[in-house]
């Protein structure tokens, strides 16, 4: 990790530092934000490391981070040089890739609290059971009537839902594009299964265009 341009230690941070960021944890949330604001103080460091080399050509003299952290920075640059493309430790293409990065986050993040605040999608007939856990970010799917015909695990499969024995039940991560799927999947488990009740869709989940 030490040798490691900086943009890329964030990227990897998640897994492998004290703040992790995987979106299918019950924490999620917190753990994306916290990795964001991470994100953000890395990258107004990046910005103000390259102002100060191209003032000074050095960076020695550079203040407002720790010794480890100074320490790193130096790594970054002595990465860069043996390249010998870029006149600044941090690149504009690293920039760019920092900001993009930024904004995926800032997406999961908006959509992660609009999933928390929906209803979630719920229902419970003789033939399936399907709801929303929110603690686990997830959508489930059970089936009352055992294990359901191949046609149909094939179909679960083809939406990204996968087998899960310790919930014994199928499921997904709980996105947007996942509610639209599963609404779409609750349709076509109707009509296979010769199910009469209105399938519970309501969601304000805006539509997802396909």
């Amino acid at each position: 990790e030490e040798g490691l341009p900086i943009e890329s230690r964030i990227r990897s941070f998640g897994s492998t530092g004290t703040i992790a960021s995987r979106n299918d944890e019950s924490d999620a949330l917190e753990k994306l934000e916290a990795k964001l604001e991470y994100m953000k103080y890395w990258h107004e460091i990046m910005v103000e490391v390259n102002k100060y080399y191209r003032k000074n050509k050095t960076l020695e003299g550079f203040e407002g981070v720790g010794s480890d952290e100074l320490e790193r920075i130096k790594n970054d640059l002595a990465i860069i040089k043996q390249v010998g493309m870029y006149d600044v430790p941090y690149p504009q293409y690293a920039l760019s890739n920092d900001n993009q990065n930024i904004n995926r986050i800032e997406g999961r993040i908006a959509e992660l609290k609009r999933l928390k605040e929906n209803k979630g999608l719920q229902e419970n007939n003789d033939i399936y059971k399907l709801w929303t856990d929110k603690q686990d970010m997830r959508i489930r799917i059970s089936f009352e009537v055992g294990k359901p015909d191949q046609e149909i695990i094939d179909m679960l499969k083809g939406k990204s839902f996968k087998w899960s024995p310790k919930n014994k039940a199928w499921q997904r991560q709980l996105t947007d594009n996942a509610v639209y799927d599963t609404k779409r999947l609750q349709e076509v488990l109707h009509e296979f299964y010769g199910i009469t009740s209105v399938p519970d869709t309501q969601s304000n989940i805006p539509a997802v265009e396909k």
